[in-house]
């Protein structure tokens, strides 16, 4: 988040801390730090300064969420492993499978999260300050592509949640704290703190837009207002007072910060203030990415510190030929001068309402799962008739399992959860030390977990909730850790993780996976390898139709790079595989290349965004899913001059990207005679 690369020379000149939380385990436990005199002295170029009472604290409320999560999370990781040092956490391959399970970031309980929101209100208001969190509205102006982006992620730490559940896999994170950047938050962490604030009385502001721009509005000028956030943009609004979360030192009743202002970063870098906009631009933000700007001869955007130097007194140094871009360029440079932005047009609400729409759908279809209809209205009707919370709750999960128990595809929520979400909220203690998961969570069981907390956040979004139970905290509606240790506690016979029979797309990769475990052991594709050879050899489209984990996605790979090539005038076999899903094409990957030795730096992997995997000048074979093949067949066609052969699995399914794809194929075949696929 923010203006990219600039986080590294604020720690450089030790504007924020330095050294990672991911390490230091009693920096990132910690909501506050102690102040100590000596301190003042510890920032080049930026003192620590006293917060006078009654001064104007404003926050953002998203980046306030997060940051209290991190703290939370870190405190249930020590308290995890009280045995550990107080220096680090734990190394990820010294836990067992039990703490591993636990370690989750889903598996936190809500309520140290609701701990560590009261504590942090409870200092502020012990030295009399004015408090005000602003939370983002609807309204986007030019932030198409970073949501996009944020999308993508919210798809990786899903997929790396089911490749941990079905096979134990794990990022490839030291530290357990680096799970927080690789699995996903349990979806009610955003509520809990909400709510958290709403049953203290906190002034909330409520924007129609992101909420930087009102924050940084209200507290342009005014001596007494400091913006409290966790987002560098901040450093580049004009005369604001800014604070980073972990940068606020406590003395008794007094609060200490580092407090960084536009022209004092200016000024540490060398060049005017007004030059900050453009500094940013070249960086590249939420707004505008720097490869859109064109480039200087010489220039290198890589090094914050040399692209400062080289705008220190250059004036005019941009000509933009796109109307589009110098329309983004004028945005930013408005945004950061708190000018008015009427001028910039909003994207269109019902666009960003249809497309919040589609990823949802496209999130759900990812998933494999299908939420419940009518949430809102069925929950509604329960308050009105008179139902508690929790009763409400209960009911609504009911109607959804009565809703899915017909439909094979997403047949989600079953009455095992229901079962086990009664047993849940009866119990009177829901801390994790009353309960123990002793094995993986299963796949199926953790996307159940999601409907149920979707459901739950609908059901809290209810006027009549809010009024039925303002003091209800969120932490004792659900919790992942005791919801997934009552089911392992009723499913004994079923240890690890496991992949559910009511999830085609979980059991073809079951299959393939188990198929390929052991290199040396023949799969029934095997013994048609010569006829699968000799009819790609002669036919430019080959059909292979074969049981699922019969060898097809892991085997007919290896097959084409052990084959020569089948075009005279490219020697060297180059293809891509396409898969209709993420987890698919990285699940296959890691298994060819953990079960074919020989050709193990042959495979590699890309995904959408630039994200690429195991790519080295040896790749001759990459997994892709199928969109990204569609659009790099669309867009960059050059990228197969020199491929010998397409591979697109799973053309059963007949989904929409599928038939992109082979539109996009049938085009590029028309252009390329001797292809073969």
């Amino acid at each position: 988040m923010g203006v990219h690369r600039i986080t590294s020379v604020l720690q450089n000149q030790r504007w924020i801390p330095t050294q990672s939380t991911d390490d230091d385990a009693d920096a990132a436990c910690g909501l506050w730090r102690d102040w100590n005199p000596s301190l003042a002295l510890f920032h080049n170029g930026l003192p620590i300064q006293k917060i006078p009472k009654q001064s104007l604290i404003l926050i953002d409320g998203n980046g306030l969420v997060f940051y209290l999560f991190k703290v939370a999370y870190a405190r249930y990781l020590r308290s995890l492993f009280p045995g550990q040092s107080k220096v680090t956490f734990p190394s990820v391959n010294t836990l067992s499978q039990s703490d591993l399970a636990g370690a989750l970031p889903c598996m936190m309980p809500l309520n140290l999260l609701e701990d560590a929101t009261l504590e942090f209100l409870s200092h502020l208001r012990l030295c009399n300050l004015v408090l005000q969190v602003f939370w983002d509205g609807p309204s986007r102006r030019f932030k198409t592509v970073t949501l996009k982006k944020r999308m993508e992620q919210r798809r990786q730490e899903w997929s790396n949640m089911e490749q941990y559940c079905l096979r134990g896999e794990l990022p490839k994170d030291k530290r357990v704290f680096g799970f927080l950047k690789h699995f996903p938050l349990p979806s009610l962490f955003m509520q809990s703190v909400r709510r958290s604030l709403n049953h203290n009385q906190v002034d909330m502001v409520y924007c129609s837009e992101e909420a930087d721009v009102e924050l940084a509005t209200k507290a342009s000028g005014n001596a007494n207002a400091y913006v409290l956030g966790l987002d560098s943009d901040f450093y580049f609004y004009k005369d604001i007072q800014y604070v980073p979360f972990d940068c606020i030192f406590t003395d008794n009743d007094a609060i200490y910060a580092c407090v960084g202002k536009r022209k004092d970063l200016a000024m540490l870098l060398g060049i005017e203030d007004e030059a900050m906009t453009e500094l940013a631009i070249l960086l590249g933000n939420d707004y505008i990415q720097s490869m859109k700007v064109p480039k200087k001869d010489g220039m290198d955007r890589g090094d914050p510190l040399y692209v400062a130097s080289f705008l220190d007194g250059q004036h005019d140094w941009f000509s933009v030929s796109s109307k589009q871009y110098a329309t983004e360029l004028a945005f930013v440079m408005a945004l950061y001068n708190l000018e008015d932005l009427d001028l910039f047009p909003l994207e269109d609400a019902s666009e960003l309402d249809q497309q919040k729409s589609d990823e949802d759908e496209e999130f759900a279809d990812y998933l494999r799962l299908e939420f419940p209809v009518d949430v809102a209205k069925k929950a509604d009707s329960a308050l009105q008739a008179g139902l508690g919370l929790v009763e409400t709750i209960q009911q609504c999960l009911s109607l959804s399992v009565e809703q899915t128990t017909n439909n094979d595809k997403f047949a989600i929520l079953g009455q095992v959860h229901l079962d086990a979400y009664g047993e849940l909220v009866s119990s009177s203690n829901t801390s994790n030390q009353t309960f123990r998961l002793d094995c993986r969570p299963q796949w199926s069981h953790v996307r159940a977990s999601y409907v149920i907390e979707k459901c739950i956040s609908v059901i809290l979004k209810s006027p009549r909730a809010s009024l039925l139970d303002r003091l209800a905290q969120t932490s004792t509606l659900f919790s992942h850790y005791h919801f997934h240790c009552i089911l392992a506690s009723k499913e004994t016979n079923e240890v690890g993780g496991d992949i559910s029979p009511d999830d085609p797309a979980s059991e073809s990769v079951k299959e393939e996976a188990e198929s390929v475990l052991s290199k040396h052991k023949m799969l029934p594709i095997d013994a048609h390898e010569n006829r699968i050879i000799k009819n790609i050899a002669k036919n430019r489209v080959t059909i292979i139709h074969g049981e699922t984990g019969c060898g097809k996605s892991s085997r007919v790979p290896v097959m084409l790079l052990n084959a020569p090539s089948p075009e005279p005038t490219l020697p060297r076999v180059k293809f891509f595989i396409s898969q209709p899903r993420r987890i698919a094409a990285k699940g296959l990957v890691e298994r060819v290349r953990s079960c074919e030795p020989e050709h193990r730096n042959k495979f590699a992997i890309r995904m959408g965004h630039g994200w690429r995997e195991y790519e080295t000048n040896q790749t001759q074979a990459w997994f892709v899913t199928t969109g990204y093949l569609t659009r790099l067949l669309a867009n960059h066609p050059e990228s197969f001059d020199d491929c010998t052969h397409l591979m697109i699995d799973e053309v059963h399914e007949r989904s929409i990207r599928t038939f992109c794809a082979f539109c996009a194929v049938d085009c590029w075949r028309e252009t390329r005679r001797s292809a073969w696929y």
